[in-house]
């Protein structure tokens, strides 16, 4: 195997981390779309292997001292080879030495349910399954609805388990973790149901006392979907939501792949004291 030169990644980088996502999801990657904000905001690393960025990760100081992994990505002509592997143990080190440091006190990341090689990697690292959410999706076309934006509030803001379900990302629920969802969401309301939406995301999240009128929600997020020309929409919900879930199944939502369990899950890692 050719060694891996792990490194920060820089704007010459794009053209190789557009390649990688092309290659997997059948092309629907959202990487590409984020990159440039990633590159400019830092902890964005690459691997770099015969001189091309092959692989991706990053890393970024959350509320309440998380460092949160993410954009784990190896392409897919070298998947199965290791180099995931180097990858995970690299952002490892990069994690424990931040946290050694006194700038966090764990690592957590969210991943699907069947991406089943980075759940080994995690499981093998000493990262633990700390909550779960149910990621519906469903594409279009949507039909029009009375959707407005409202003024955020902090009091409507759902506690998941612990955590906000804000697109992929999931701050603690905390002061300061509300806070950074307001920053990165808006809010709105259809009929008696309120939603948040994750700002350049397709992500809707219902708000507290929303699971009472699914119908409306549901009107809401499809609504919202439509005036945003948007090709699809992803519903992130509780488990216990079980009418939001039956509606949503009803109007033809569904998933990736079906399963009876969350099929988002969010691991948390803390390190030993040793480290």
């Amino acid at each position: 195997m050719s060694r891996m030169l792990v490194r920060p990644l820089c704007e010459d980088d794009l053209d190789d981390i557009a390649w990688i996502s092309r290659s997997i999801w059948d092309g629907g990657d959202y990487i590409p779309s984020v990159a440039p904000a990633w590159l400019k905001e830092g902890g964005f690393y690459g691997g770099e292997l015969d001189g091309r960025i092959v692989g991706t990760f990053r890393m970024t100081l959350m509320p309440t001292g998380v460092l949160w992994f993410e954009g784990l990505r190896i392409h897919s002509d070298l998947q199965g080879q290791g180099f995931g592997r180097i990858l995970a143990d690299r952002a490892l080190e990069i994690g424990d030495s931040i946290i050694t440091e006194g700038y966090a006190n764990c690592q957590e990341f969210c991943t699907y349910i069947f991406n089943v090689e980075s759940l080994e990697i995690a499981r093998s690292q000493g990262f633990e399954v700390v909550n779960g959410f149910l990621l519906l999706v469903r594409d279009g076309p949507f039909l029009p609805a009375e959707v407005r934006e409202i003024e955020a509030s902090s009091t409507s803001i759902p506690d998941r388990g612990g955590h906000i379900p804000c697109g992929w990302k999931h701050p603690r629920y905390s002061s300061e973790g509300i806070r950074w969802t307001m920053e990165r969401s808006i809010q709105l309301a259809c009929g008696s149901a309120r939603m948040m939406k994750r700002s350049n995301s397709e992500t809707y999240i219902p708000l507290r006392g929303s699971a009472e009128y699914p119908y409306d929600l549901l009107n809401g997020v499809e609504g919202d979907a439509f005036a945003r020309d948007s090709e699809s929409a992803e519903l992130i919900l509780h488990s216990s939501q079980t009418e939001i879930i039956e509606e949503a199944y009803r109007r033809g939502w569904g998933m990736w792949k079906k399963t009876e369990e969350n099929n988002i899950l969010v691991l948390r890692r803390i390190p030993s004291d040793d480290v």
